[in-house]
Parts: C-alpha cells; sequence; structure tokens
C-alpha cells in the first residue's frame, strides 16, 4: 500500500498547526523515543532475513525495549506538560467523530515493539466534516494488536479527529486510508470516552485518563460533558481554527490530571469567545485560582484565598499573550492600564508596539511583581 512519507514517532497525538503554535505534549513513547528506536534498527533487518530467529529476538527483547522507552519518558515527561482544550482539538480537525473500532488489521512489524495497523471504525455521530459511517486509519505504535482488539471487543467509544498534515509535519505516525486504499494527506488524533482495558496497562500515559479543560477552565470529567462541548463548539465553528498556548499555574493545572513541576501550557483555539478569557486572564487572574485552591485534587488546601504574585503575574502574561489577537481601541486602553506594572509591563509594551501603538520602552528597574498597575 503506497503511504507517505511519516515521522518516526508513536502514539497519536494532536498534529502541529501552522504557525508553531503547538505541541509541546509528549508521551512516555515519544519522550524515550531515541534509545529505543536505535535498538529498533540494530535488529531491524532480523525480520526480513530470518522471520524465526526475529520473532525469538522479538518476543526476548520487547520488554527491555519498553523498560528504555518508559525510563527515558520519566526523564523528560516532567519539563511542559500541555493541557489541551476539547475546542483546540475540535478546532484544529477537518473532522470529528464519535465512533468504535469494528477491526484491526496487522499490516507489519515495522521493527522491535512497534507495529503497523490498519483500524476500521464504525462511525455512530458525524461532530464536524465528511459525512461518514466508516473511517480506515493507519498507525505505526507500541501498542499491540491484542490492545485495539480488546477495545473493539468491549465495543469502547473513541473520539477520533482527521486534520491536514500541517507544514511542520504529523506530530505521530498515523494516517488516513482513502476509498481507493491510498494514502491520503491527512492524520488522525483520538481521544478514549470509556475505561481503560487491561491489555492497555503498561503502555498508557498521563495524557491517557479521561478527563480534559473546556477553553473556560471548566474540568469536563465525565464522556458526555466531553462530547457534549465538541458537539457545541463544532456547530458553533464548522471550519478550522489555529491554536494558541499559553502558561497556567501548576494549581489549575493539577485540577486537569498531574501537572509538571516546570511548566503548564495551556491551548485553546483562537475564537471571538477567546477575547473575553483574556480580558478576565489579565484584570481578575484571583476569580480562576480561587478554583484551583478547592480544586478535587486537594490543591492548597490550606490559605485557600492566598496567591502567589508568581501566579497572579502568570496568568496575567497569559491574558495579554491572548489579547494579542484581539486589537481594538478598548483592548488598547485596558493594556495601558498596566504599563507600569514591573510583572507584565514587558509584555505590555511588545504587543502595543506590534499594534502599532506609539509607547515608551519600559525603563530598567525593580520587577517585583503586582506593584504599578493602574485602577
Amino acid at each position: 500500500m503506497k503511504t507517505l512519507p511519516r515521522s518516526t514517532l508513536g502514539a497519536p497525538l494532536t498534529a502541529q498547526p501552522p504557525h508553531g503554535a503547538l505541541r509541546p505534549r509528549k508521551t512516555l513513547e515519544q519522550s524515550g523515543q531515541h534509545g529505543s528506536l536505535n535498538l529498533m534498527r540494530t535488529f531491524g533487518s532480523a525480520r526480513r532475513r530470518c522471520p524465526r530467529t526475529w520473532n525469538a529476538l522479538r518476543t526476548s527483547l520487547l520488554p527491555i525495549t519498553l523498560a528504555w522507552s518508559l525510563l527515558g519518558g520519566l526523564a523528560s515527561a516532567q519539563v511542559t506538560r500541555g493541557y489541551i482544550t476539547i475546542e483546540s482539538r475540535v478546532g484544529e480537525s477537518q473532522s470529528a467523530y464519535v465512533g468504535t473500532i469494528a477491526a484491526v488489521t496487522n499490516l507489519d512489524t515495522a521493527a522491535i515493539g512497534r507495529f503497523e495497523l490498519e483500524l476500521t471504525v464504525d462511525v455512530s455521530e458525524v461532530l464536524k466534516g465528511d459525512k461518514t459511517t466508516t473511517l480506515r486509519l493507519g498507525m505505526k505504535t507500541v501498542l499491540p494488536l491484542e490492545c485495539l482488539e480488546a477495545y473493539a471487543k468491549h465495543q469502547t467509544r473513541f473520539l477520533w479527529f482527521v486534520m491536514p498534515k500541517w507544514p511542520g509535519g504529523a506530530a505521530f505516525d498515523s494516517w488516513v486510508v482513502a476509498d481507493d486504499r491510498s494514502t491520503s494527506s491527512l492524520v488522525w488524533d483520538w481521544r478514549r470516552l470509556g475505561p481503560e482495558v487491561s491489555e492497555h496497562k503498561g503502555f498508557s500515559s498521563q495524557q491517557d485518563g479521561i478527563n480534559l479543560f473546556s477553553m473556560d477552565f471548566q474540568v469536563l470529567d465525565t464522556p458526555a460533558k466531553i462530547v457534549a462541548v465538541a458537539r457545541g463548539y463544532a456547530a458553533a465553528h464548522p471550519g478550522l481554527q489555529e491554536s494558541l498556548g499559553f502558561d497556567i499555574p501548576w494549581s489549575i493545572a493539577a485540577l486537569c490530571g498531574p501537572p509538571s513541576e516546570i511548566a503548564n501550557q495551556f491551548y485553546v483555539p483562537i475564537v471571538p469567545e477567546l477575547e473575553t478569557g483574556a480580558r478576565n486572564l489579565l484584570t481578575n487572574p484571583k476569580a480562576l485560582l480561587s478554583r484551583g485552591a478547592g480544586g478535587r485534587l486537594g490543591v492548597r488546601p490550606e490559605n485557600a484565598d492566598t496567591y502567589t504574585e508568581n501566579e497572579l503575574a502568570t496568568l496575567r502574561r497569559s491574558g495579554i499573550k491572548a489579547l494579542a489577537h484581539f486589537k481594538s481601541s478598548e483592548n488598547t486602553a485596558l493594556l495601558k492600564r498596566y504599563r507600569d506594572d514591573p510583572s507584565v509591563r514587558d509584555n505590555v509594551y511588545e504587543v502595543l508596539v506590534a499594534w502599532g501603538v506609539q509607547v515608551p520602552k519600559p525603563a530598567e528597574e525593580d520587577k517585583t511583581p503586582g506593584k504599578g498597575t493602574k485602577p
């Protein structure tokens, strides 16, 4: 079967959108890929030269390969974690569906511990894009055939996102099979909506849980909530939207799964609704931080109404970054109010200059957060 050039990454993630807006998120497979792929290449020719020896070798070395990937992932997975909102996933997609795996075909064993599979998906609901009842999707992954067959047997529902291959290339090794059996220029992503099968354990990452954020920072903790928001957003925004990533504090990130201790990024589509959220982040970050204080994971159990200046400054800077996409006289006046705030004045200056507003460059002085904001 003819295929387009693909990346060497494994499990599906969201494709990289234009202008480099995304995507920092990594699964354990991706984070540890370099060491494991070198091991794969060392023995890759064994499959062609001696299939019997290859099968024995693959069986004996698979645990080592997976352990190598796991160790590499643990070493780097905590650098930056991306929290991709359901609206961002839908907005980047040409088509979006709810469906179950009907069949799995093992096309080839590409290397030790990696499989080339084709999935046949029965579509139960079209959220966005082309009307169809069946999808045929190819992938290279460490997930064994038995894992996906188990999801097919249990009729586990997934969200399926079909998207263009961005200029930077797909962030994972996937492709869409066209009706004539050729490979289209589309890639795909997925999101599980049901329980994890036992065959998946040991291959999961922290990204595989059910919970997702919505772009207004609500935690969508059931499949019904996730599908409802995806359906509503797709109806309101049927086209393609670029996504924007900005920083959020640990206390907010922790509401939707284990955060990184280093940096956490929040991804939203650039649509008109973002403007209100951006203004709120800038002018009233405490309103959002109050959710983190009483979060379901018990974040900040003491002094719940006390927030660090770093948290407040992080959200204000993120609000300014998002507001940069909405030039107006009202937003210009709003940003000017923060020209003397040492924690965000450089960000304000950059946006105003980009908008063509003549403002003096901030002076070098003490940058203690929270000082100098005009009422």
